[in-house]
């Protein structure tokens, strides 16, 4: 979900604040060469973390010119940290909706409509911050996206229908977080926390996606995308994603 408000012609500013859904999540932990323990965690859903972006369009907008617009803004802890898997367990903090830490984040948008058409450029970076003895990993991404606008009333409710394309790359660092961070079943408050890399983190991905683009009125909007990757460079030993689905609402004042 999210919405955004223009204060002038150029300067808006953005919130959005996910909902987020993981399925049958799983972790392996190797005791010998003969044993590997899986922790098996079910399913999770919640909130995450909310996104708060004030951007700066740097050319004055026209109907077909070229927009250019960077942003800063951040990320707050505003997400669940204690959701209850479909397992009946609290999962561990990397696998919660909400990361608990502030992190700072920026974005570049380039975009130039043509006609029916609309292509545009978007990167987005996120510096992690630590919270709950947890480092997410730093992050960024880039995205390239086509759309074209096959219907469009704007009297009507329906206002208007768009498709798009688009393909995205994306890096993650690894993450660091306590060495036995579950695996023990113990906890020694008074020792102190050895805090480690973890190996089996991280990522650089590229993604192609489709989906449309669902106007109410004018200022209510419902995308939705679907995305495959095809290409996957995980760090250590970790399950490859199949896919990924998105549904919006964004609301435009």
């Amino acid at each position: 979900m999210s919405s955004s408000f223009n204060i002038t012609d150029r300067v808006k500013v953005s919130a959005a604040m996910p909902y987020d859904f993981s399925f049958d999540n799983r972790e392996g932990h190797t005791h010998s060469d003969t044993y590997t323990e899986i922790h098996n965690y079910g399913d999770v859903d919640g909130w995450g973390d909310a996104t708060f972006i004030a951007s700066y369009d740097w050319i004055e907008p026209t109907m077909d010119g070229w927009r250019i617009s960077t942003g800063l803004g951040i990320k707050a802890p505003t997400g669940q940290t204690q959701v209850v898997s479909s397992n009946g367990v609290v999962v561990d903090p990397h696998l919660q909706p909400g990361t608990g830490s502030w992190d700072p984040v920026a974005t570049v948008r380039v975009k130039k409509p043509w006609k029916q058409w609309t292509f545009a450029g978007d990167a987005y970076g996120k510096i992690a911050t630590t919270a709950n003895d947890h480092n997410m990993g730093d992050y960024v991404s880039g995205t390239i996206t086509s759309s074209w606008r096959w219907w469009q009333n704007s009297d009507k409710l329906f206002s208007s229908l768009s498709f798009f394309g688009a393909v995205q790359s994306d890096f993650n660092t690894k993450m660091t977080m306590p060495m036995d961070h579950n695996h023990t079943g113990m906890s020694d408050t008074t020792s102190e926390v050895m805090i480690t890399t973890f190996d089996n983190s991280g990522f650089t991905r590229i993604f192609v996606s489709g989906g449309t683009f669902i106007s109410l009125g004018k200022h209510v909007a419902i995308p939705i995308s679907i995305s495959v990757p095809v290409l996957q460079h995980l760090n250590g030993y970790q399950v490859k994603m199949q896919w990924k689905s998105t549904v919006g609402l964004q609301v435009n004042i």
